[in-house]
């Protein structure tokens, strides 16, 4: 007997070539869809369905292709290179620079016109413009993306840090609550005395129930943005897919 619900489970296959001549529609989304990782449902669903298969994959935007992003590093890094030490083809971009600056001044005389070049090419004293430093340069190209992941980072594992201290307040509010009204009233007097007062309603402890969840989830989502931030389309955001979060919490 067929179950009514099985097709949750076993869903007909998607129709082949889902993501060709399609751009990833990460940047059109809404950012409610981009924090939750929403938008990717689509292509989960087609997964979820067959075995993935290359026409299924969207392209890249222009400005996250591999060769985007090499000119990008390239271009920072050498810029921290002398010019002996770069490609030839970034040694005619400079030589072209140092042509056009040495035309402004023809009309000059010699002394100034080398007096000037000097100047251009030569970096201000006590800066060290030619450090050859790949850190910076990474630093340069991705500092967006490397600050932005560092600060969600930083704001999860807070949060992470901070729910077991939530966690005790409510095991304490808990323990008191049981306690005191399994007290006599005459037991609640001789407490009182002792400085053991009435715990706080049960709204209290709904609230800090609501409190422990949210910054649980707040610390899934800030974590998996960081991360999808810092390492764009990782296969880790799969899990924070509410339909996919559904589907492992029956299947374990």
């Amino acid at each position: 007997m067929k179950l009514p619900w099985s097709n949750l489970f076993y869903p007909p296959p998607a129709p082949p070539g889902f993501g060709e001549g399609k751009v990833l529609p990460e940047q059109e989304a809404s950012w409610l869809s981009r924090l939750t990782f929403h938008w990717l449902s689509p292509f989960l669903d087609v997964g979820f369905s067959r075995p993935l298969e290359k026409e299924d994959f969207w392209e890249l935007p222009a400005s996250r292709s591999s060769s985007a992003l090499t000119d990008t590093m390239e271009r920072n890094f050498y810029a921290r290179c002398p010019p002996e030490k770069r490609p030839l083809f970034m040694r005619d971009v400079a030589a072209d620079r140092n042509a056009s600056a040495t035309a402004v001044v023809t009309d000059m005389e010699t002394s100034e016109k080398v007096e000037y070049v000097t100047h251009e090419e030569s970096p201000p004293a006590g800066t060290a413009i030619y450090d050859e430093s790949l850190f910076k340069a990474l630093l340069k190209s991705f500092k967006r993306r490397v600050w932005g992941s560092g600060i969600l980072l930083f704001v999860s594992d807070t949060l992470r840090t901070t729910s077991p201290l939530v966690n005790k307040v409510f095991i304490t509010w808990l323990t008191d609550s049981y306690v005191y009204f399994r007290l006599s009233d005459s037991e609640r007097a001789l407490a009182a005395a002792q400085g053991f007062t009435k715990p706080r309603g049960i709204g209290y402890g709904i609230g800090l129930a609501f409190a422990i969840y949210i910054m649980q989830e707040s610390a899934s989502i800030v974590s998996l943005s960081g991360l999808g931030d810092l390492f764009p389309y990782s296969p880790v955001i799969i899990v924070q897919n509410p339909r996919w979060q559904i589907t492992l919490l029956l299947l374990v």
